[in-house]
């Protein structure tokens, strides 16, 4: 058997686990190195494995560079989440210069929830989502995401079966699949009167 994030590895059993820390850290670096210092995070799913170790990244990263994570809000990982929570930020005082959601389909109801209240992206507020499916290349903005290379987890899988299948003795394994930084137009440098 093989698992995505979800079991141990053991005999007849193999695990892919997507780099989910590194995917945020990428994110988190990217928004600081563009002067943000107020990352806000939209959460997904609290029962949700890869839900809470994005969320656990973000704030680890935010301290790691000596910022106060948050705010941080609930979404669903759905539109209507992240349209809440773009309504939610943009109302805020202080306001984030950028936020980070849980993932991309939160992240176009982010900005949807922006653009509703007249925040501009990426000019008032950056906003980055994560796993560079379809929507975040044919939002307007494009997004700012990450990519879990999706297109490795098929291949890692079958590979991994064939290996325990095959072997005389077949002890599972972990498979990591990497997260790449994939710059959009959702994102930039922090307004001008929040730089340092």
């Amino acid at each position: 058997m093989t698992f995505l994030d979800l079991a141990p590895v053991r005999s007849y059993m193999s695990n892919l686990r997507i780099d989910y820390f590194s995917g945020v850290e990428q994110i988190v670096k990217y928004l600081y190195k563009n002067g943000h210092r107020r990352i806000g995070f939209i959460a997904g799913r609290p029962r949700l494995k890869s839900n809470n170790a994005r969320l656990e990244a973000y704030e680890k990263c935010m301290l790691d560079l000596g910022l106060e994570p948050g705010p941080i809000l609930r979404g669903n990982l759905r539109f209507e989440g992240g349209l809440a929570a773009g309504l939610a930020i943009a109302k805020l005082s202080p306001r984030p210069t950028a936020v980070v959601a849980v993932n991309d389909l939160t992240a176009v109801g982010v900005i949807k929830g922006l653009s509703k209240t007249g925040c501009r992206v990426p000019q008032d507020v950056s906003v980055t989502g994560f796993d560079n499916t379809r929507l975040a290349e044919y939002s307007n903005p494009s997004i700012t995401t990450v990519d879990v290379h999706r297109d490795m987890l098929g291949q890692m899988a079958a590979d991994a079966l064939h290996e325990l299948s095959c072997s005389a003795n077949p002890l599972g394994r972990e498979y990591q699949i990497p997260a790449e930084l994939i710059l959009g137009d959702s994102s930039g440098p922090a307004p001008s009167e929040q730089m340092p």
